[in-house]
Parts: C-alpha cells; structure tokens; sequence
C-alpha cells in the first residue's frame, strides 16, 4: 500500500496576540502562531513569492516544520531558513504537479459530509456540483429525524462503494475535526480508512487514485 501527505489550503487564519515574554521564549516549531511570527517573515522572503501564495502553503510548511522539528532544530539559524526554504518549494511541486486534476467536473462523483445544524445547506453544495456537470450525494443532520450515528454510517457507506466502483470521486468534509477523527460525527480515521480500503482485494497494493478526499 502506498501513503501520501495531504496538504492542507486555508484561507483565512486568526491570531492571538500572547505577551511579549511568550513571544520570547516560545519556540516557533511548538504552534502554528509562533511560526508565523518568528520564522515566516524570513522564509517567506526568501521564498520570493506573494504574500497571498504563502498564506495559502504556511499551514503545511508549519505541519512540516513541526513534525521534522527535532532535525532542523539541530540546524544554524541560516540553515534552518534554508530547510524551510527547501520544503515550501517541495509543497509547491507538490501543487503544481496536482494543478490540472479536476476535483469537481463532468463525469465526477461528489460525495460531502456538512457539518451539523450549522453551515452550508447541501443544496448550496449541490448547485456547485451540478453547474460543473458532476454528480452530487451531499450528507448532512439537520433534522430531528437523523442520529449523527445514522448520517455518519450513510458516508461512510458511499464511501466504500465509491473505493469499490472506481469512478473518479472527490469527497469532501465541512465541519469541525481533531488529528484523528471528524468531530462533528464521532468518525475516527481508522473508520475512514477501513470505508476508503475496497472490499475484496487479494493484492498488497490498493490504488485509490481515483479518489480526492478534502477534508
């Protein structure tokens, strides 16, 4: 089986100011806010890009910097800058090289899961799916009639048949979430995982390229 990263686009973020002694001796590896105070301005600068387009990759440089952090702390400061430097064009290949996949088009299945009683109504998802010539199931508990139990085993359902049908689908999940599980309807990934995994396979490989999931 392969594994694969997936980068994550933001577009907007929200800053909490700390006290200046927090700012001090907070390392810019242990959350997301020091980073971008910290390290960023450099980076970004030596980069030579947009201010838009690092906005957009500085969530996934930070996951990147924070996950390998024990490696790049034992770097001089130019050398961390330099490594950092080095991963955001990484995540810009990794951009470029996706640029023309079509998520949402002809011939394209759309499954998404909202977030509950709060948020996009799925018809709003599905004019969006429908203007591009793709094929809507959107899920979402907004009645009294629903269990989150009931909505979340109906996703997970098409899902699964999805990985099994091989029709080129992009998934999509709006809502609230933790490192390892959607939050909204108590799925864990191992769940996700086991619906994405196809039925019946004899063979140690499992290609789930016609599959975008966006979460």
């Amino acid at each position: 089986m392969k594994y694969f990263h997936i980068f994550t686009v933001t577009g907007a973020c929200l800053f909490l100011s700390p006290s200046s002694s927090a700012i001090e001796t907070t390392s810019p590896f242990n959350d997301f806010e020091s980073f971008h105070k910290q390290l960023s301005p450099t980076v970004s600068t030596r980069l030579q890009t947009t201010t838009k387009h690092y906005r957009q990759i500085e969530p996934s440089l930070y996951y990147l910097a924070a996950t390998y952090s024990a490696h790049i702390k034992k770097m001089t400061d130019d050398q961390q800058v330099v490594t950092l430097v080095k991963l955001a064009q990484f995540i810009n290949k990794q951009r470029a090289s996706a640029a023309s996949h079509v998520v949402i088009g002809k011939d394209t299945n759309v499954i998404g899961l909202l977030d509950p009683d709060r948020g996009l109504d799925p018809r709003e998802i599905t004019a969006i799916a429908q203007a591009y010539n793709a094929s809507p199931t959107i899920f979402k508990k907004n009645s009294t009639e629903q269990t989150v139990s009931d909505v979340a085993d109906k996703f997970l359902n098409a899902i699964s048949l999805a990985a099994n049908q091989k029709q080129p689908t992009t998934i999509i999940v709006l809502g609230h979430g933790l490192p390892n599980e959607i939050q909204s309807y108590s799925i864990s990934c191992d769940r996700l995982a086991d619906a994405l995994l196809p039925k019946q396979h004899t063979s140690s490989t499992v290609d789930l390229g016609h599959l975008v999931l966006i979460c």
